[in-house]
């Protein structure tokens, strides 16, 4: 069983409060600009999401025993891919007016498991051609569909299993898996650097930090967007840059315990890091919240701040109160026992001396 790091529940939790001002943050074009800012939740919270999911992945294959075969551990995964994939494509049905990542979720550890033992270095060299391939095919694929469905038949091309497939893979509106890659690879790569050591820390902050500057500088002295879901190379470069800066920012704060601000800090993020423990679960009631409003309040937008304040407010104290007197979330939970056979509902132990 992995051990937890603090810093990665917190960095979790962070991108779920992010997906959740993404979802229902009211800002227009009039909204004051010191209101808007949070707007940079567009840009973070899915890619953050996605490089924990890595990440993540790359703890599990870390704690994976010596005895166990990789086929074995592979399968486990493969389970694992196949219940994200339902739970996402469930949460699609819920009538919720936001795209379900989940799916795409369970194709990307698929896609994944054939790389899950390479090392960092080779993990990054992938993700750098998938940030450049990734818009090519989006490119390819969009004009194709475009073309035959100039021609006719545009109906029966949308609805086809080809056209479906290709939206998640390749062209989709706002999520691909092509393009979550580009974070998933970069957050299996830091897992397999040492997610407590500090040079992995110095190497995120850094190296984040570099590829936000190319990503969004030259997107300011180009015409290439780095707009949030765009899909080009600037977007994913610029995306992973803020995403590890973020989970750097995390790790330092648990690196720096012994500093007495810090600690304090910690606490105060507590909920935070409670809620990150849990993201499955609370991702999905968010949706079945999102979705009840929708159906019961036809026509009135869910964009509001009362929704947003609410759903972060809930979240945190569902999330706090569960894992004192429960443990795991109970998503969590089941992944773990379809997957691997774990029975416990107690939450894993915290290791407090690092990131």
């Amino acid at each position: 069983m992995p051990v937890r790091y603090p810093s990665v529940d917190l960095a979790r939790g962070a991108g779920l409060i992010g997906v959740f001002i993404a979802h229902t943050a009211p800002i227009t074009a009039h909204t004051p600009f010191y209101i808007k800012w949070i707007n940079i939740s567009e840009n973070v919270a899915a890619p953050l999401f996605t490089l924990m999911l890595g990440l993540s992945l790359g703890l599990l294959v870390s704690a994976r025993s010596d005895g166990q075969s990789r086929a074995r551990f592979r399968l486990q995964l493969t389970i694992r891919s196949a219940l994200l994939v339902v739970l996402g494509l469930a949460a699609g049905m819920l009538g919720a007016n936001v795209i379900p990542i989940l799916q795409y979720f369970g194709v990307v550890y698929l896609v994944l498991l054939p790389v899950l033992f390479l090392r960092a270095r080779w993990l990054l060299l992938l993700a750098g051609a998938m940030a450049i391939v990734s818009p090519l095919l989006m490119t390819a694929v969009q004009g194709a569909f475009a073309n035959w469905m100039s021609a006719g038949g545009a109906e029966r091309w949308y609805f086809s299993p080809v056209y479906q497939l290709a939206e998640l893979l390749f062209s989709g509106y706002g999520y691909r898996v092509t393009g979550l890659l580009v974070f998933a690879l970069v957050g299996l790569a830091v897992a397999k650097a040492g997610v407590g050591n500090r040079s992995t820390l110095v190497a995120t902050s850094l190296g984040g930090g570099v590829l936000m500057l190319v990503g969004y500088g030259l997107s300011r002295l180009t015409a290439i967007s780095a707009a949030a879901y765009s899909g080009t190379t600037l977007e994913l470069l610029g995306a992973t840059g803020l995403a590890l800066v973020t989970f750097s920012l995390c790790g330092w704060l648990f690196a720096g315990q012994q500093v007495a601000w810090l600690r304090g800090v910690a606490r105060v993020l507590s909920p935070v890091s409670a809620l990150g423990s849990m993201t499955l679960t609370v991702y999905l009631l968010h949706i079945v919240v999102l979705g009840l409003w929708a159906r019961t309040m036809p026509g009135i937008n869910d964009d509001s701040w009362p929704m947003m304040f609410g759903l972060i407010a809930g979240s945190l104290v569902f999330a706090v109160l569960w894992k004192k007197f429960v443990g795991k979330g109970p998503v969590e939970w089941l992944m773990g026992f379809m997957a691997f056979g774990h029975r416990s509902w107690s939450s894993e132990r915290s290791r407090l001396r690092t990131s």
